[in-house]
């Protein structure tokens, strides 16, 4: 039976990965851990939480993900980084103007 609070070394034998790798990825940020009385425990569900999302990031999900970002990129007429750029411009601008007009409505 698995424990519901792992610590680094069980993580990793539940995983089936090296316990090295776990605690970089934690030290990292990259996996759920909370730090209790200077050593790593992580909650099993949040792990089998993370997990799932990691699988959402398959290769057959991340080109799903690719192809819709580039057709939602050749609808708003971006083609080029010089594009990307004209529109994050363009988008600043609109938000400044739009900032600048509530603080005159708010005074």
């Amino acid at each position: 039976m698995v424990p519901e609070i792992l610590t680094i070394q069980q993580a990793a034998h539940y995983l089936q990965i090296d316990s090295g790798i776990v605690r970089r990825k934690v030290q990292a940020g990259e996996m759920p851990a909370a730090r209790i009385g200077g050593q790593w425990r992580i909650r099993r569900a949040r792990l089998d939480h993370w997990l799932d999302e990691m699988s959402d990031f398959s290769d057959a999900a991340f080109t799903k993900l690719l192809q819709g970002t580039r057709r939602a990129a050749k609808h708003a007429g971006i083609r080029t980084p010089e594009d990307v750029d004209r529109f994050v411009r363009a988008i600043r601008q609109k938000r400044a103007k739009s900032h600048n007009s509530n603080k005159a409505v708010t005074k």
